[in-house]
């Protein structure tokens, strides 16, 4: 059972909810109202089990790497190696949604074998397998 209900309100910004799910409460969602116009957004954290579940996916071998990706690692002089890297140390620090396809994409922040701070784009593909969009160095 998921119910919202409004924890404060704040100048500006609107009106702060509380997400209230099998008796936890997850802070984060805004509900604002300019007009006619209603708009709501979560700013909270990104759930901790897509990024573990993305490095289940590296650790099993389960992954495909796109053609761009590819290209793209080479034109930072990057290995393959320093992709598992990004996935490994890194979080989710974005969510994206296709336009045309409505399919989730994620953006993952991690470091190189170097150190160096690179982001990932991945997805869950129609396989169950996790597909690189590209990556490239920060």
């Amino acid at each position: 059972m998921v119910s919202f209900k409004p924890e404060r309100y704040i100048p500006h910004l609107g009106y702060e909810f509380t997400r209230k799910t099998f008796g936890l409460t997850v802070p984060g969602w805004w509900f604002t109202r300019s007009g006619n116009e209603a708009t709501a957004a979560y700013n909270g954290p990104m759930p901790r089990t897509s990024i573990s579940r993305f490095r289940e996916f590296v650790r099993t071998l389960n992954y495909f790497v796109s053609i761009h990706a590819a290209e793209a690692l080479e034109d930072d002089k990057l290995t393959i190696l320093d992709l598992e890297n990004i996935i490994l140390t890194g979080e989710v620090v974005e969510r994206q949604r296709d336009r045309q396809s409505r399919e989730a994409k994620f953006v993952i922040r991690g470091e190189t074998r170097e150190a160096h701070i690179a982001e990932a784009v991945v997805k869950i593909g129609p396989t169950g397998r996790l597909v690189v969009i590209t990556a490239y160095l920060v």
